[in-house]
């Protein structure tokens, strides 16, 4: 995957100072498949698709936090034209996004 690019939401249900949540939104990225062999053929296509997730957020002060989330990426079938001979790929992913945020 080249690209990625995402618009979702979250709701969420905070404890202490922690914050769980799952995500529902929409994704589109371009997507490159690829036969390798004596000769390589490629195909790219941009899609458009929906994403899933679960995640987690804590504040450790009042200007740091951290998160977590794993996420479901369904793009759907997709046709590509590798070498003359035309093949379907289910296009879906599973993300990992881990980090820190720090708020002025």
């Amino acid at each position: 995957m080249d690209q990625l690019y995402e618009i979702k939401g979250h709701l969420g249900i905070p404890i202490n100072n922690a914050l769980l949540y799952v995500s529902l939104g929409g994704a589109s990225g371009q997507i490159e498949a690829t036969v390798k062999g004596p000769t390589n053929f490629s195909d790219k296509s941009y899609q458009t698709g929906w994403l899933a997730g679960l995640g987690g957020a804590m504040a450790f002060s009042n200007h740091w936090n951290g998160f977590v989330e794993a996420q479901y990426i369904d793009f759907g079938s997709n046709d590509y034209s590798l070498g003359g001979i035309s093949t379907s790929v289910d296009n879906k992913f599973v993300t990992v996004n881990i980090g820190a945020n720090y708020r002025f």
